[in-house]
């Protein structure tokens, strides 16, 4: 799941109405958010979420998303973790509940901690934050292993002590769902994929062409460079570091990244340039095609979503969701208002 851009910096305690602009951004692209990690299977079909409110209930609210056989629900779950900011779910094929992570530990289907789950992302920010979560926007992803059916990656970024907008190491950890009698356990943590300083947001992934392995793509800070990461039956590679586009910078802080479902465009939107787009080849992972859309508001959060079939970008604020062709021979001139915000802001009570 990722959806959202905020204006403000998403580590900063208790910033105003965070929460439900999130919550917001998400139910208004609900309808379009049943593509999966893969055509067929479902590993991202069931989503965990929430923090605590409510100091009567200590033990954190939840919310359990599931996008199952054409529907959408939304159901309440009592859980003993808080997820301000970084989270991830990972279901099985059909799109069962696995596990789930805050960014400072792992929790298993029993909402439990994992067997050697916690210590996830170890360090100061661990230490000075974990009562409430890790303090990192987009800052982890789930993949089935290559190799192991029984095995699934969490890759997950630990954040800079000294900035909040950067990342200094990549690292991953190894759940095993054999082990514990099916609830799982991690058998490797924290282990380093690649250091160097990323930019905080702008981690995501998709399906090689061969429909078996994984291109991870991280943005190297204050460059227009971007790392390509293949997991494959042999575990990560840094395959390549592409410089191409705008250099992204302060704005580009806390920001979003999506691909479309097909895989043939790579979207990062900030408050400044608005969206760019490229183009992008699953079979080499070659970036290409650099372009650059407005939707010519100064409202300082926002998100990207793409249709299901791929052809039409999402760009929503505060206010406004527009919409983009991506098929069209002019796609910024395509760019159309289809809905504005009608002041409803909180599904849940608070």
């Amino acid at each position: 799941m990722r959806l959202t851009c905020t204006g403000h910096s998403p580590f900063e305690e208790g910033a105003p109405g965070a929460g439900w602009r999130k919550l917001y951004l998400i139910f208004l692209f609900v309808s379009m958010l049943f593509n999966s990690l893969s055509a067929q299977y479902k590993y991202d079909y069931t989503w965990v979420l929430g923090y605590d409110t409510n100091s009567s209930t200590p033990e954190g609210e939840g919310i359990l998303m599931k996008f199952l056989d054409g529907e959408v629900t939304v159901d309440f779950l009592e859980k003993n973790m808080e997820m301000h900011t970084d989270n991830g779910t990972m279901s099985d094929e059909d799109g069962n509940l696995l596990f789930y992570t805050n960014g400072c530990f792992i929790a298993n289907k029993e909402h439990e901690v994992m067997e050697n789950g916690n210590g996830i992302n170890p360090g100061n920010i661990h230490q000075s934050y974990c009562a409430h979560g890790y303090p990192m926007n987009l800052g982890v992803l789930n993949f089935p292993s290559p190799s192991n059916p029984d095995q699934y990656y969490m890759v997950h970024s630990k954040r800079y002590d000294q900035n909040p907008f950067f990342s200094d190491v990549l690292l991953y950890s190894l759940v095993d769902m054999s082990m514990d009698g099916g609830n799982g356990a991690v058998v490797q943590k924290n282990i380093p994929i690649l250091e160097d300083t990323l930019w905080v947001g702008y981690l995501t992934a998709v399906k090689h062409a061969n429909n078996k392995d994984w291109w991870i793509i991280s943005a190297k800070g204050f460059s227009n460079e971007y790392y390509k990461i293949l997991l494959n039956e042999n575990g990560f590679e840094v395959a390549d570091l592409q410089a191409i586009g705008d250099s992204l910078d302060w704005a580009a802080a806390g920001c979003q990244v999506i691909f479309s479902p097909d895989g043939a465009k790579y979207i990062w939107y900030d408050q400044i340039r608005n969206v760019q787009l490229f183009d992008f080849d699953r079979s080499t992972g070659e970036f290409s095609n650099p372009q650059q859309l407005f939707i010519a508001d100064t409202v300082y959060f926002g998100g990207v979503a793409v249709s299901p079939d791929s052809r039409f970008l999402y760009v929503s604020n505060a206010i406004y969701l527009y919409q983009f062709d991506l098929q069209a021979p002019d796609i910024q001139a395509s760019k159309v208002v289809i809905d504005t915000f009608d002041g409803f802001s909180s599904p849940f009570p608070a």
